[in-house]
C-alpha cells in the first residue's frame, strides 16, 4: 500500500479510530471503499486504523498524540497484546536494526536500489540467528529487500524474501486486510514469473477468496462451463455477521449529497453499505453513476 496523494471524503471522515479495526479503506481511482477484513456483529461500531499497523503500542499512542491529538484507549493498547511478538528477538539488535530502517528508507525515496539491497542483505545476514522473521523491523527490512530486487530484476531472489514475509503478515494482518493482499499478489506473481503454477494459483485464490471453480481474472465470474454464481435477493439473505462492506462515495457524490445516511444490503457473501433512498430519492441516481465499479453479481443483489 502507497501514499499517492490526498482526498477529502467527509462521510468517511466520521469513522473512529481502532488499534485492531474492523474495516479498512482502498481506493479505486477516485472512489473510496470500505471493507471490512472481518466480521462485524450487528449494532458493532465501524472503525478503521489511522496507523501503520507494525507498530509497537507506545509507537503508535505516541503518533496518535503527536497527529491526531488524543489518546488511544482501544483494547489492544491496553492489553499490548502483539507487542511481545513484534519484538520477539535481541532487543540490542533489533534497535540497531530499527536505526538503520532509517537510513534504508531514505535511499528507498531516493530510488537507490543497489544500495538499499546491499543494506538489506548485510542487516538478513548477520541477524539470521538473532532475529526471527516476526520481528517488525526485521519483517519490514526483508520487506525492502523484496521490493528491491524487484526493481533490480532479481525476480527469484525477490520470492525468497517475499516467501519469509508470509507467516508475519498472516499473523499481523488477519483476515481479509487489503496490506496482506498486496503482499500475497507480490509473491503469486513472482511465482508465476518463476513456473510456481500450483503455489502461484493457491496465493492468487487465497488473495480473492475464491471458491475452486472461479477464475482468478475475472472476480464473481465462473470459468466457462461451471454453474453461475447468483446473489440472493435482499428480502431472501438470512441474518448474520457481515463478512464484507463496500462504502462506494467520490468527490462528485458527496458535494450533491453531503449528508447521506447509510443502510445494508445483506447477502450470503457480503454485505454492501449503499445511500439510503428513503432520506433522499435522488440518491438512487448518484448510486447508478458508480455501478460500473461493481461486478454483475453485486449489481443484481442492489437493485
Amino acid at each position: 500500500m502507497q501514499e499517492v496523494g490526498v482526498g477529502l471524503y467527509p462521510s468517511v471522515s466520521l469513522l473512529n479510530h481502532s488499534c485492531d479495526p474492523n474495516c479498512s479503506i482502498v481506493f479505486n481511482g477516485p472512489h473510496l471503499l470500505l471493507r471490512a477484513v472481518r466480521d462485524i456483529e450487528a449494532g458493532e461500531e465501524l472503525t478503521i486504523c489511522y496507523l501503520d499497523v507494525l507498530m509497537t503500542s507506545e509507537e503508535r499512542r505516541k503518533q496518535l498524540r503527536d497527529q491526531y491529538c488524543f489518546e488511544c484507549d482501544c483494547s489492544r493498547c491496553q492489553t499490548r497484546d502483539k507487542d511481545a511478538d513484534m519484538l520477539t528477538g535481541d532487543e540490542q539488535v533489533w534497535k540497531e536494526v530499527q536505526e538503520s530502517l532509517k537510513k534504508i528508507e531514505e535511499l528507498k525515496a531516493h530510488w537507490k536500489w543497489e544500495q538499499v539491497l546491499a543494506m538489506c542483505q548485510a542487516i538478513i545476514s548477520s541477524n539470521s540467528e538473532r532475529l526471527p522473521d516476526i520481528n517488525i523491523y526485521q519483517l519490514k527490512v526483508l520487506d525492502c529487500a523484496m521490493d528491491a530486487c524487484i526493481n533490480l530484476g532479481l525476480l527469484e531472489e525477490a520470492l525468497f524474501y517475499g516467501m519469509r514475509t508470509m507467516e508475519p503478515y498472516r499473523i499481523f494482518f488477519p483476515g481479509s486486510h487489503p496490506v496482506r493482499g498486496v503482499q500475497v499478489m507480490k509473491v503469486g506473481k513472482l511465482q508465476l514469473h518463476q513456473g510456481m503454477f500450483p503455489q502461484a494459483m493457491k496465493n492468487l485464490r487465497l488473495l480473492c477468496n475464491y471458491p475452486p471453480n472461479l477464475g482468478a481474472d475475472s472476480p464473481g465470474r465462473p470459468l466457462r462451463g461451471s454453474r453461475p454464481q447468483h446473489a440472493p435477493s435482499p428480502e431472501s439473505a438470512p441474518r448474520a455477521p457481515i463478512k464484507s462492506i463496500v462504502l462506494v462515495t467520490s468527490r462528485r457524490g458527496l458535494e450533491k449529497h453531503p449528508a447521506a445516511g447509510f443502510r445494508y444490503y445483506e447477502s450470503d457473501t457480503r454485505q454492501r453499505a449503499q445511500p439510503d433512498r428513503r432520506s433522499d430519492p435522488a440518491l438512487g441516481r448518484v448510486r447508478r453513476q458508480h455501478k460500473n465499479i461493481l461486478s454483475e453479481p453485486d449489481r443484481r443483489t442492489l437493485r
